[in-house]
């Protein structure tokens, strides 16, 4: 029976013994509130499909009901969720160990419907894809079985409004012409170059993921590559193939970069022209590691190592007849940038040497000490060859 507590059971025969006369008495059993009649049979959904109404039964999993609902070409994706109503926990409703307090307190099942994905005018669908207020599942519960049975639909959350409509820009007095919620990077570009206020330039454009799940976090161990989800289940907000962000900040946190998809203020460099090096005053290799992506100016960039600068140094021989030599006259420093100082003198014989230096650091070569001295170079890869 559904829920357990349902079903009307036959009067009690209860017998009674003699008592120590003799004499025979039979109970009488009172009902004092008839049992109920549990749920049975199927009631149809439908969301204006063309195709008509979708049977379900009384106890239908979760998983059959958000198929029922997606075979309908008015919904995009839903996640839905099933559980006893009122609750197998508390009690109640026929359901756990409360007794029913008022007689007729309904009990069943509440399946909870999130929509996720809704049809819409971005490429089919609303964009973002979970936003738009849908209209309630219409319900026609004919077909079920138990007494007082009945299915009906309450809203729980109203959904937002989504994104649509069009804007310009405008610089120096001249403006562009309509652009849309969704324009391009490439139509933008091309507008905005046909502005008499502005020369050549460029446009860059992405998806920005600013909104946070409430009580949601992802824990992310260090060089790992599978994000273990806690305080939520995301599938009820986001539908597969959905590209959502893990890391970074979110509208109305302090130290945001602005125009960034949740990128946080680190740091003000100095870039030069022609060069892929920047140099930062404080330390950030425990910030940002490699294959991370950082704007710089407006411009996305992949950094592809962290740390201080490496050079490599090689020497040549100036011509053959030198090679075999077993002494070599010629020798070399390593003067730093416009400072006069350097190294001592290093022999064009010395061994092929590769190593890290720091600032201070001492360089053993052929028995003599070679000291860094420059502070702007951190480390430095030395190889000679002959």
């Amino acid at each position: 029976m559904t829920p357990p507590g349902t079903g009307d059971v036959p009067a009690l025969i209860v017998a009674q013994a003699p008592d120590v006369g003799g004499t025979t008495t039979t109970p009488v059993v009172h009902e004092v509130a008839k049992g109920s009649v549990g749920l049975g049979g199927e009631f149809e959904i439908d969301f204006f499909s063309p195709d008509g109404a979708r049977k379900v039964s009384f106890d239908e999993t979760a998983e059959r009901m958000k198929a029922k609902l997606e075979e309908m070409s008015t919904i995009g994706a839903v996640h839905v969720t099933r559980e006893e109503y009122p609750s197998s926990v508390s009690g109640g409703g026929g359901w756990g160990w409360a007794p029913v307090a008022v007689d007729g307190t309904p009990g069943g099942y509440k399946w909870t419907v999130r929509f996720v994905k809704n049809p819409g005018t971005s490429s089919g669908y609303t964009f973002p894809p979970g936003s738009g207020n849908v209209d309630p599942i219409t319900i026609t519960s004919t077909g079920l079985t138990g007494d007082g049975s009945k299915a009906e639909n309450q809203g729980v959350t109203a959904g937002s409004s989504a994104l649509s409509g069009h804007f310009t820009l405008s610089y120096g007095g001249a403006s562009t012409g309509l652009l849309s919620f969704e324009e391009s990077a490439e139509n933008m570009d091309s507008m905005i170059d046909e502005l008499s206020t502005i020369g050549d330039m460029s446009v860059e454009g992405g998806f920005r993921a600013m909104q946070a799940i409430a009580g949601v976090t992802a824990t992310v161990e260090r060089d790992g590559r599978v994000a273990i989800i806690s305080g939520g289940d995301l599938r009820d907000h986001l539908a597969p193939g959905q590209i959502f962000r893990i890391g970074g900040g979110a509208t109305g946190d302090v130290g945001l970069y602005g125009g960034g998809d949740g990128s946080l203020l680190v740091e003000t460099v100095q870039t030069t022209v022609g060069s892929p090096l920047v140099t930062t005053t404080t330390e950030l290799e425990t910030t940002i590691a490699p294959g991370s992506r950082v704007h710089i100016g407006g411009d996305e960039y992949l950094v592809n190592r962290t740390g201080v600068e490496v050079q490599s140094i090689i020497v040549h021989a100036q011509n053959t007849t030198r090679l075999g030599q077993s002494t070599y006259a010629n020798a070399y420093t390593l003067p730093m940038a416009a400072t006069t100082d350097g190294t001592t003198a290093i022999t064009f014989a010395a061994d092929v040497i590769t190593t890290t230096l720091a600032p201070g650091d001492k360089l053993q070569i052929e028995g003599s000490t070679v000291v860094h001295e420059y502070e702007k170079i951190g480390r430095a890869s030395c190889r000679e060859r002959v």
